[in-house]
């Protein structure tokens, strides 16, 4: 008996932001600990190169920016208020399936950030998603600096290549 692949259906593409928004009105959240009482926002991404531009052409559809905006607690105030998550790019030709899939990815990724920013130790916030990259080095920096003689080798190694000709 061979398992054969099942045939996978061909979605139709999108083009045009009323149907990106059919798509996303179609998105709806069972009441649950994650009823943040999302929305999802979309904004038109168009590009122009400088050449272009100089030469006087229209700029060229490419896709959407879509984020959604959903209620929780602000960090530091704790009043309820809406927030908005980051943006995610949906290139025009993507299908529902790509479409629901970002939205899917969008709402994770704010879940996981208001965890990660509700989740307290000792009164502080050690997975606080704001801190820049330029604070989690000083972590590092102070540990390197708290173990002197201690390293870590370098993980990428160079490979020199030679020229045979």
């Amino acid at each position: 008996m061979t398992n054969k692949p099942l045939p996978q259906a061909v979605e139709p593409q999108i083009y045009y932001t009323g149907e990106l928004m059919t798509i996303i009105e179609n998105i709806d959240f069972v009441d649950s600990c994650v009823d943040f009482k999302w929305r999802f926002e979309i904004e038109e991404v168009w590009s122009l190169d400088p050449a272009s531009f100089k030469a006087g052409k229209e700029p060229v559809f490419k896709g959407w920016h879509v984020n959604t905006v959903f209620n929780r607690p602000d960090t530091n105030t704790g009043e309820i208020g809406e927030g908005p998550s980051r943006k995610e790019f949906i290139p025009a030709g993507s299908t529902a399936s790509g479409v629901f899939k970002t939205c899917y990815l969008l709402v994770f990724l704010t879940t996981w950030h208001e965890i990660m920013e509700s989740m307290i130790y000792k009164g502080f916030r050690p997975f606080d998603p704001h801190n820049s990259v330029d604070e989690l080095v000083s972590i590092q920096k102070a540990k390197r600096e708290a173990t002197p003689g201690v390293r870590r080798k370098n993980f990428v190694t160079l490979i020199e290549v030679k020229n045979e000709s």
